[in-house]
């Protein structure tokens, strides 16, 4: 649930405030460099444990989860009058890299790296992160106007056309979370049983934003 909560947090800024903020959506992402790792002992007061899993977790989280709702616009941006290619097939790219990323952590990385290098390999890998999305950024710098402006000057959508928007996306969501409390709580809690349901979950979003599935998804019509 708070996987969820946090991914929808993550979109709601990438939806609502990215396209204002322009480059200085590139600070947002140094937000998880600000903070400090340090021990907390699992019988710390509760408000010390929900501050650290904030500070070390949910902000890394969030800023990494508004990366592909954020691509997508830019590259829309980027390709404007270039036969209107769809960008939502980044989202299935996304999805898919999420289900490797899923597979390979259990089976292979935990298994063979211990916590610290772990951390100096997602610290590396961060920062190659944040190099890569400012070049992008750069690339795009003819489109970074129009793409403030057209994002931000979107045709309005009624409150029906959002609540049903809402539905669709809390559907599938609630089937998750439904399925794997069922798994876990009645059929048994073996390790790892979390990764099925969660691994089609994420092999559904791949599926569905094939580039060649787009065909049916046009700007404004979906």
């Amino acid at each position: 649930m708070v996987f969820q909560a946090l991914l929808f947090l993550g979109y709601l800024y990438a939806h609502l405030l990215a396209p204002r903020l322009g480059v200085w959506h590139l600070l947002v992402l140094l937000l998880p460099l600000l903070q400090f790792t340090s021990e907390v002992s699992p019988n710390a007061p509760t408000i010390t444990l929900i501050f650290a899993l904030i500070g070390q977790i949910s902000i890394p989280f969030v800023v990494l989860s508004t990366t592909a709702v954020v691509a997508q616009s830019w590259w829309y941006s980027a390709k404007k009058g270039s036969n209107n290619t769809p960008p939502f097939f980044l989202y299935g790219v996304s999805n898919f890299g999420a289900m490797i990323a899923l597979l390979a952590y259990p089976f292979l990385i935990e298994p063979i790296f211990g916590i610290t290098i772990q951390r100096w390999i997602w610290s590396i890998g961060y920062l190659f992160y944040v190099g890569l999305t400012i070049s992008i950024w750069y690339l795009l710098v003819p489109q970074k106007l129009i793409l403030k402006r057209e994002l931000v000057a979107t045709r309005p959508y009624f409150l029906p056309t959002i609540f049903r928007w809402l539905l669709l996306a809390a559907i599938p969501s609630g089937f998750l979370l439904a399925t794997t409390n069922f798994l876990t709580m009645e059929v048994g809690s073996f390790p790892l049983v979390w990764i099925f349901p969660l691994g089609l979950y994420l092999s559904s979003f791949t599926l569905a934003f094939r580039e060649n599935e787009l065909s049916i998804f046009r700007l404004g019509q979906f």
